[in-house]
């Protein structure tokens, strides 16, 4: 408790969502978005992203797809899709981002530091 006391509200919330996305790590990609939804719902037809529609089958698709080739054949992927694939969830990642952006408005924020990488 006294930790609370001596470490301010940024990092406080920070450390919590570190601990909450660590317990999320094993779920699948779809569980992981709907609960970001449970946050901080994107509006269907943001300004920033007016091609973009959100297509929870392709998300679980992809994700089955990258399961498979991790934990059973890494043979199984078309990697003639890869190209696709990553595109289609690099713009996810961007219009997810957005509502939680504006939601904490991080746009004011100021960034922490990276911590430095082990040696």
């Amino acid at each position: 408790m006294s930790d609370l006391t001596t470490q301010n509200q940024d990092d406080i919330l920070l450390r919590f969502v570190e601990e909450r996305l660590h317990s999320l790590e094993r779920q699948s990609l779809p569980e992981k978005i709907e609960r970001l939804f449970g946050i901080a719902r994107p509006p269907p037809n943001r300004p920033r992203f007016p091609q973009y529609i959100y297509d929870r089958a392709r998300i679980e698709q992809i994700d089955q797809v990258r399961h498979a080739a991790v934990h059973e054949d890494p043979l199984c992927y078309d990697p003639r899709r890869l190209s696709d694939d990553v595109n289609y969830l690099l713009v996810s990642l961007l219009w997810l981002a957005g509502p939680v952006i504006d939601k904490y408005d991080l746009y004011n924020k100021e960034r922490p530091a990276a911590e430095p990488a082990p040696a």
